[in-house]
């Protein structure tokens, strides 16, 4: 897939809610537009930001100031990733790149293709090329410790998943609804599994990718592919342990009890991250090119495709606050404390906001509109025959 904006339907019009969140611009700093799948990274007290044509820039936390340490050569697709002395991304010429946190270059490796951003652990750095190999790199010199072929697929989506890790242990989606245990060490396979069953006649029907990041709880890995499942699968051998329909392209995110996931066509479940079992849903927000959110406290910030922040109630999925910092699609936010963040939109503007939270947040008071209270409640959805993550996905996206 492209970096243009696509929806499965049209845009869903924004019903007025009741506003329970005010949020204050602290800073806002105009650099070049980055290309979407970036990931922005923090290391020490600063916070860093890549653009498209090769630009990193610095910004200090506390104060606000910006600087731009390092300028490369050519344009970079992924990235960033960094710790306590480096920065890394690849760019356009399959190159992984190491600066140092002052912008000098420390090394440079060839490994291909690379789209999603590298995986920065210990001593090493785990990248997953575009033909689906993973690869160890040294991170003090760029040297190769290992490689792994996974396995390709006809027709895989260009895609930014993320890889995850735990315990000497990478978690890694792959195509046809995939997931995969390598060794952190040696990369060795330790169990590969087939989650989500690819459905369909052709390459692109079947064609049902683990796009997003597995999350990684306990001894439980969450996935969830592109047009198939979401289940719950024993990091130690690889059994799943339930799994229901439910599609996602960008992913999920989980406090203590629960998942809540970004479904394909913009509407948002919370599921018992133990059980599988719905506990409401929200379809406000189709068509809007929604993120994977950001848990705030108890709330979840959502943004979409003409710059608006959502704000949810986690308990119980009503809107309680809404606003519009620019007119483009944000990337993923970065939380800095407890209700400070920043943000970026594809033109290029980055945001420091601070975020206050009404007390009543959970009162009745929060029904302010006729469509918050027709969101579904969990023993109507979970119990009949058609699931409405069900109907999500013949509807709105297969």
């Amino acid at each position: 897939m492209d970096d243009s904006v696509t929806f499965a339907q049209d845009p869903a019009e924004l019903n007025t809610v009741l506003d329970l969140i005010k949020v204050r611009e602290k800073i806002k700093i105009s650099y070049d537009p980055p290309n979407r799948n970036f990931v922005t990274t923090i290391s020490k007290n600063n916070f860093f930001y890549a653009s498209k044509n090769g630009g990193i820039l610095s910004i200090d936390i506390a104060s606000g100031k910006q600087n731009t340490i390092y300028k490369h050569y050519s344009n970079i697709d992924a990235g960033l990733a960094s710790d306590n002395k480096h920065i890394y991304f690849i760019d356009n010429l399959g190159y992984v790149v190491a600066i140092s946190l002052n912008g000098s270059l420390e090394w440079k490796s060839f490994v291909g293709e690379v789209f999603s951003p590298p995986l920065s652990i210990q001593s090493s750095l785990i990248i997953r090329t575009s033909n689906q190999k993973i690869i160890s790199l040294n991170k003090f010199d760029g040297s190769l410790n290992w490689t792994y072929q996974g396995t390709k697929s006809p027709l895989t989506l260009r895609s930014w998943g993320e890889l995850n890790y735990l315990n000497d242990t990478l978690y890694i989606g792959a195509p046809s609804g995939k997931l995969l245990a390598l060794n952190y060490e040696k990369g060795t396979l330790l169990w590969e599994i087939s989650y989500s069953q690819p459905k369909g006649a052709t390459d692109l029907d079947r064609s049902n990718d683990t796009t997003s990041k597995p999350l990684v709880i306990d001894q439980i890995i969450y996935a969830i592919s592109s047009k198939g499942n979401i289940s719950a699968i024993s990091s130690i051998d690889g059994v799943v342990l339930w799994s229901r329909p439910l599609s996602s392209f960008v992913g999920m995110i989980n406090d203590a009890e629960n998942l809540f996931i970004t479904h394909n066509s913009g509407s948002i479940y919370c599921l018992n991250k133990d059980t599988g079992k719905v506990l409401w849903r929200n379809s406000e927000l189709l068509g809007r090119d929604l993120s994977k959110g950001l848990i705030i406290s108890d709330i979840i910030l959502y943004t979409d495709f003409e710059g608006y922040l959502h704000f949810i109630n986690k308990k119980n999925g009503k809107i309680i606050g809404r606003t519009k910092l620019s007119d483009s699609l944000y990337l993923n936010p970065i939380l800095l404390s407890e209700n400070s963040l920043f943000i970026s939109s594809l033109e290029g503007d980055i945001y420091n906001i601070t975020i206050s939270i009404f007390d009543d947040i959970n009162s009745d008071s929060t029904n302010s509109n006729k469509d918050n209270e027709q969101i579904i409640k969990s023993d109507n959805l979970d119990n009949q025959s058609s699931d409405e993550s069900i109907l999500d996905s013949i509807i709105f996206w297969d």
